[in-house]
């Protein structure tokens, strides 16, 4: 409601306001001469309009003498202006609509990314094989722009959808969630399930993790046959690390009969993929002549091969035949190179060849080495 602060009185028909503390006295007669409108005293405010004005209250300084309120009413809107301030209030809430994040929709892979693999060594001569597990990266899916980043439960949900449907991929995927605990709850049955899922469709990673999970009885009962059936499944698609495995369990007689010619062959077929594991069991097997013929030079080959992928056990047997000229040219600068590099990693046996290299070699010869430790390093810390 809009109110005036002004006092007022009718005179002759004529509303009259003013801010005097004590309006004046009517009149009995107009005697003046003049029309009513033209009387009213100095200062006050003459309205030919019944609405207050806007922003005042009316009220009184006089005792007992209760404030006059006069309610404005405004005019009805016609329907044009309505339509026209409705179409106005649509459009801008259109407006803020559009500049509010709207969700995106996902989409599951259809071909899970690739996961990085860390492996121990897998393959190591009298001792028990140390097989390799799939660990995931960076789970992610595609939406309709832009790739979006998955926390674990996003991933596992996703996947599980697209496993459900019979992708391979996502079979594998979920397979190694579940392993881990990333995202579900950790479930070694589960994670075998999807293995084989995915394993029944040809993915060499769900193979060779089937392989594991029945060499070690996890989730599976323990079955070096159904092991090696899963190995030959991956390494048929040239896996190196099922290769390696497998080259293993012919080494040892795990789930197929034991034999050193088959083990260097599916060694050999590992280790020209690059499979560090593999060079390092291949080295040993020509420095002993199992499954080959003794080859020290062929031996050195591949210990340098295993040496050059960071193998700290490769590093300091290829440093001992540099020691001694076994199979390479005798040469204790780069005996005290790899024993170095050895030692760097912690293994004891060559931090304490090292005490005795070190005292054969001139300040010269031992700064080069060092030179040459820090390249061969830098190789192996961002191999090309």
């Amino acid at each position: 409601m809009i109110y005036a602060q002004y006092y007022h009185w009718v005179e002759n028909g004529v509303h009259h306001f003013s801010n005097y503390q004590a309006p004046p006295k009517q009149k009995d007669k107009n005697t003046s001469g003049k029309t009513p409108s033209a009387v009213a005293p100095k200062g006050s405010i003459i309205l030919k309009e019944s609405v207050i004005g806007p922003g005042k209250t009316l009220s009184s300084q006089e005792a007992g003498k209760p404030p006059v309120k006069r309610k404005a009413y405004l005019k009805e809107k016609s329907p044009e202006v309505k339509k026209a301030l409705e179409q106005k209030k649509a459009a801008e809430l259109e407006k803020v609509a559009e500049q509010e994040a709207i969700p995106v929709k996902l989409f599951p892979l259809k071909e899970a990314e690739k996961a990085s693999v860390k492996r121990k060594v897998p393959v190591k001569e009298k001792v028990s094989v140390k097989e390799k597990d799939i660990a995931l990266t960076d789970l992610r899916v595609m939406g309709p722009k832009k790739e979006l980043a998955l926390t674990d439960k996003q991933a596992a949900f996703w996947h599980k959808k697209a496993a459900e449907q019979g992708d391979a991929a996502a079979q594998y995927t979920l397979g190694v969630l579940y392993s881990k605990g990333k995202g579900v709850p950790q479930d070694d049955k589960q994670a075998a399930y999807w293995y084989k899922k995915a394993a029944d469709q040809g993915n060499v990673s769900a193979q060779f993790n089937l392989g594991i999970m029945h060499s070690k009885g996890i989730g599976v009962p323990q079955d070096d046959q159904q092991a090696s059936f899963w190995y030959k499944k991956a390494l048929e698609k040239g896996k190196a690390s099922a290769q390696a495995n497998l080259g293993y369990m012919y080494l040892v007689g795990k789930g197929v009969p034991q034999d050193d010619v088959q083990a260097a062959y599916w060694y050999r077929k590992a280790a020209d993929q690059g499979d560090a594991a593999a060079q390092f069991n291949l080295g040993i097997m020509y420095s002993k002549g199992k499954g080959v013929g003794k080859d020290d030079e062929q031996a050195a080959f591949w210990y340098k091969k295993a040496a050059g992928q960071g193998d700290p056990e490769a590093q300091f047997i290829l440093g001992r035949m540099y020691s001694n000229g076994t199979g390479v040219t005798q040469n204790y600068q780069l005996a005290y190179v790899w024993e170095s590099l050895a030692a760097a990693q912690g293994h004891e046996l060559a931090i304490k060849d090292l005490n005795i290299l070190v005292k054969k070699l001139s300040l010269q010869e031992l700064a080069e080495a060092e030179t040459l430790e820090a390249e061969i390093q830098q190789r192996i810390d961002h191999p090309q």
